[in-house]
């Protein structure tokens, strides 16, 4: 026997850890707290191995959930869009600030998104703002 929580509990942990999921038909509403930071992110496929995708991690809040979760992109096609959205609209690196709506669809391998720009970067999105932000979350 173990000493640790109820299985059930454990799992809900897990599924509704700090990271944001998407499933198929989810639209999301997502504020977003950090720039994107490009790096190697660690997947536990469903036969317990594991998988080293590049990718971009990003901290934001969901809707009007105070908490910060960490979104990881590894959809090539989602950071196809992340970018061309940030070249289009001129903030180049920098898309802490912005406000964006993530729609997914379909599933596994077969899962494309859409992203839209609700909301513009602060002209003073500096250390202030995100401070701000983080504060207010927490």
């Amino acid at each position: 026997m173990t000493d640790s929580k109820n299985w059930m509990t454990e799992m809900n942990d897990l599924i509704d850890g700090d990271y944001v999921k998407f499933d198929d038909g989810d639209e999301k509403i997502l504020k977003v707290i950090s720039n994107p930071v490009v790096g190697p992110i660690e997947f536990t496929q469903k036969d317990g191995s594991k998988k080293i995708n590049n990718g971009l991690k990003i901290e934001v809040l969901v809707g009007d959930n105070p908490a910060i979760k960490h979104w990881t992109v590894t959809s090539k096609g989602l950071m196809t869009q992340i970018k061309a959205l940030c070249r289009k609209e001129g903030l180049g690196e920098n898309l802490a600030g912005a406000t964006l709506m993530v729609v997914a669809s379909g599933t596994g391998l077969q899962r494309t998104y859409f992203l839209k720009l609700l909301k513009k970067p602060a002209a003073d999105s500096g250390v202030a703002w995100l401070e701000g932000q983080k504060t207010g979350a927490q």
